[in-house]
């Protein structure tokens, strides 16, 4: 072998290993911020809802989005079956309405940031409902068989699919204090 082929060789490994390591951030999928039961969540649906809706509601980060987009049709499912689901115009209605109240009404919104929102209602409708107890424990059963797996970048999830931030421990704030949360 001469040096030139041993030069290009190793180059194109290079690029391999690159580009395996790059897919394997989102299940093996370039562009999810998470797979779901074989169904990709893309990273643009994350962002766009993280960016619409920080102004709208409180505690918005990429994690907590894409927490609620990997169990939302979950919980989707779970209300249909319980008869309290909330459809897809009563959810843009209500983000319509909460946009106003913080000053920013006539605000677009993405599918995905009007999916946060649904989210959010049906939670509220299963909390609300006769049985919400044994609804709620049935939620935490389905929510734990999904198979999931997150993009590192977004956060890591616990057995019943809540992502929480990623920390990096080996960068930490001017001040010296505790590690700095992923975006």
């Amino acid at each position: 072998m001469t040096r030139r082929t041993v030069r290009r060789t190793v180059s194109a490994l290079g690029v391999l290993t690159v580009a395996g390591a790059l897919a394997a951030c989102g299940g093996g999928r370039p562009g999810a911020a998470a797979v779901v039961d074989g169904r990709s969540i893309p990273t643009a649906d994350v962002q766009d809802a993280t960016r619409e809706l920080a102004d709208v509601l409180q505690g918005v980060s990429s994690s907590a989005i894409l927490g609620v987009l990997v169990q939302e049709p979950t919980v989707r499912a779970l209300t249909e079956e319980a008869g309290v689901a909330v459809g897809e115009d009563t959810a843009a209605d209500a983000l319509a309405e909460q946009a106003e109240v913080v000053g920013a009404a006539g605000q677009e919104f993405s599918p995905a940031s009007v999916t946060v929102m649904r989210y959010l209602l049906e939670i509220e409708a299963l909390q609300g409902a006769s049985d919400a107890e044994v609804l709620l424990a049935t939620l935490q059963e389905d929510l734990g068989a999904l198979d999931l797996t997150v993009n590192p970048r977004f956060g890591t999830a616990d057995e019943v699919g809540t992502v929480g931030a990623t920390s990096y421990p080996w960068l930490v704030s001017a001040d010296g204090a505790d590690a700095t949360p992923a975006p």
